[in-house]
């Protein structure tokens, strides 16, 4: 390649041969972590910037994560949402519902619209990405819980995070449901409505047993009940329970899945409800008058001796 090379006095004129300017390396493949790297950084660089307007970043992420929707299988972008969803980021996700996650229906703390996570903004990024990164969220998270026996209904056609996306539509990893025995309760279990109250845990959103624990808590105040015939009340209650639960137990047993049910008091608790589930009532009046001597029982009916 010739080029012409000036002196001073511009009259004066050499013809000078360069060498060709060296090949441009490859770029490197990128891997997934890239994905986490460039959505952050480039979030945090825009949105720190007073040059770049708002509307360059809402493009360039809407942009960024519309290819990852439109060019990449669902198996590789599940891949790239469970390596965004840290600790942190599934603490944040948590946080930014309207309802609480783990002690639905109650309100969850409002949070300053800064603190939900860039990757479920619809107005920052591809709505399908967003859609896609809460249902992977419900699909990992394992604290869903809900107060009542009767809000489990409620609870799988809330729209937690305003995006249209409800529980039924993907399945969940784990629900804790707690129920209160106790008739001063003001949100004691119904008997007369029990089994329709579980009902939604045999819809779609359950596809796979196997892969979902189900943990069901009967809360009392047993060591409180110090006359026979209020532990006898109890009794009956808790059997009248583990009969209207028993085809549930049945089904999980069938298709594999995690079922814990236990009996939670101030002092004792008995975590071997499901094995014990035929017992009779007189053996149950037995059993409640050990939990209210502070006696524990692990899921095996080992007995736990009750600290002094």
């Amino acid at each position: 390649m010739r080029r012409k090379r000036f002196t001073k006095n511009d009259d004066d004129e050499d013809d000078v041969i360069y060498p060709p300017p060296p090949p441009t390396p490859p770029k490197p493949p990128k891997q997934l972590a890239d994905f986490k790297v460039n959505i952050y950084v480039r979030s945090k660089l825009d949105a720190e910037s007073s040059i770049t307007p708002q509307r360059c970043r809402v493009v360039t992420l809407s942009a960024f994560t519309s290819q990852i929707c439109t060019k990449l299988p669902l198996e590789l972008r599940n891949q790239i949402y469970d390596e965004l969803m840290d600790t942190e980021t599934m603490y944040k996700i948590e946080r930014s519902s309207r309802e609480s996650l783990r002690d639905f229906p109650t309100c969850s703390t409002i949070q300053d619209k800064e603190d939900t996570p860039v990757i479920i903004r619809p107005h920052l990024v591809y709505p399908q990405f967003a859609n896609e990164v809460v249902a992977r969220f419900f699909e990992g998270y394992k604290y869903f819980g809900v107060q009542s026996p009767r809000d489990i209904g409620p609870f799988f056609n809330t729209e937690f995070f305003g995006m249209g996306l409800k529980a039924t539509e993907t399945p969940l990893s784990a629900l804790r449901v707690t129920g209160y025995l106790d008739q001063d309760d003001w949100d004691f279990i119904n008997i007369a409505t029990l089994a329709k109250d579980f009902e939604p845990l045999l819809a779609q959103n359950v596809r796979k047993w196997e892969d979902f624990k189900l943990t069901v808590v009967l809360v009392s105040k047993a060591y409180l009940l110090l006359d026979e015939t209020d532990r006898n009340v109890l009794a009956t209650r808790l059997h009248e329970v583990l009969q209207q639960l028993k085809r549930f137990i049945e089904i999980s047993r069938m298709e594999k899945g995690s079922l814990k049910i236990l009996l939670e008091t101030r002092y004792g608790y008995d975590k071997s409800l499901v094995k014990n589930r035929d017992q009779n009532l007189e053996w149950w009046k037995v059993r409640v008058r050990h939990v209210a001597r502070r006696i524990s029982f692990e899921e095996d009916g080992s007995t736990v001796i009750p600290k002094p």
